[in-house]
């Protein structure tokens, strides 16, 4: 008789992004939803995620995912280009 399998679904690995750009993105999220007029709040809804984790970008003390990066910058209308990965910046 073959045995049921109970182990947990396999999750996709989450790519994060580094600190560094974390805390440059979190610069750029703030400005945007303040243009914006929006609160953390606000944002944190649009993104699924909590208010105290867009503070915490905001202030450059959270990891960043991108998933989770590109969530919020949908919810604040954020351009996501990357002119660092283009040849010849």
């Amino acid at each position: 008789m073959p045995s049921e399998d109970t182990s947990k679904p396999t999750q996709k690995p989450r790519a994060y992004i580094s600190i560094e750009l974390s805390s440059e993105f979190g610069l750029a999220l703030r400005d945007a939803r303040l243009r914006a007029g929006l609160t953390q709040m606000d944002v944190a809804e649009r993104a699924r995620v909590t208010q105290s984790y867009v503070s915490r970008l905001e202030l450059g003390s959270q990891k960043l995912n991108v998933e989770s990066m590109l969530l919020l910058a949908g919810a604040v209308g954020l351009n996501m280009s990357f002119p660092r990965l283009v040849e010849g910046n």
